[in-house]
């Protein structure tokens, strides 16, 4: 059936929203909130497609599909997740190619996992803290529009965007401690059986002499 305005997305864009509900189902299985975990799935997909902004995800899983608001989303995904895929299966299928159909069945079908509780999950038990802080005027600004635009209080939205953020800065800082503890790769000296000029390199290299067009051997222990 037809959507009623007609708009049909193309095969990438649903692709886009499928990857959301994808990620999403992950982050939400994990413990996350569900709206945090939206918003964590739309930032994952941006990153995926490189794309600059947000807003191309976030317009296909709201206009795209005919919805209002992004709480319309959540609310389609909240009844997924309590186990009534119908209603996001029949809008993502009103609004797509028959070809896509077959990809939209594969990722609803999936059975919703059970939700859980992980550390971070136990700890938000727990009755949430307020934080206070001040935005500039812009922000504010800005942040009252978006608030309006999607549907939602500025404290909910503010909520998530933080709560997205700071999830994501922790995990770049937790990759950063990974690399930081690897050990560093193991130098050898390469030197030109002519002329004696040497460089210091990983191993396995194949390194010809700038002087004399010879290549250099490699030798010693390294360091």
């Amino acid at each position: 059936m037809p959507p009623r305005d007609g708009a049909i997305m193309r095969s990438p864009t649903a692709q886009q929203v499928l990857q959301v509900c994808t990620r999403f189902r992950e982050q939400y299985a994990g413990g996350t909130e569900l709206q945090p975990a939206c918003e964590l799935a739309f930032q994952a997909v941006k990153k995926a497609y490189r794309l600059r902004t947000e807003t191309t995800v976030r317009d296909a899983c709201v206009r795209r599909l005919g919805l209002n608001h992004t709480r319309d989303f959540y609310e389609l995904l909240r009844a997924w997740m309590g186990g009534d895929a119908r209603p996001l299966l029949r809008l993502l299928k009103e609004h797509s190619h028959p070809r896509d159909h077959g990809d939209i069945d594969s990722c609803l079908a999936m059975p919703v996992p059970p939700k859980h509780e992980s550390s971070a999950a136990v700890a938000r038990q727990d009755e949430p803290e307020t934080v206070s802080f001040r935005l500039h005027a812009q922000d504010a600004r800005s942040l009252r529009a978006v608030a309006a635009y999607e549907g939602v209080s500025q404290g909910e939205l503010l909520a998530a965007l933080v709560t997205a953020a700071l999830r994501e800065r922790v995990e770049v800082g937790e990759r950063r401690l990974v690399i930081k503890e690897q050990p560093a790769t193991k130098s050898i000296p390469y030197t030109c059986g002519r002329c004696g000029s040497q460089v210091w390199g990983p191993r396995g290299l194949n390194i010809l002499c700038g002087g004399c067009g010879e290549a250099l051997g490699s030798d010693g222990d390294g360091r």
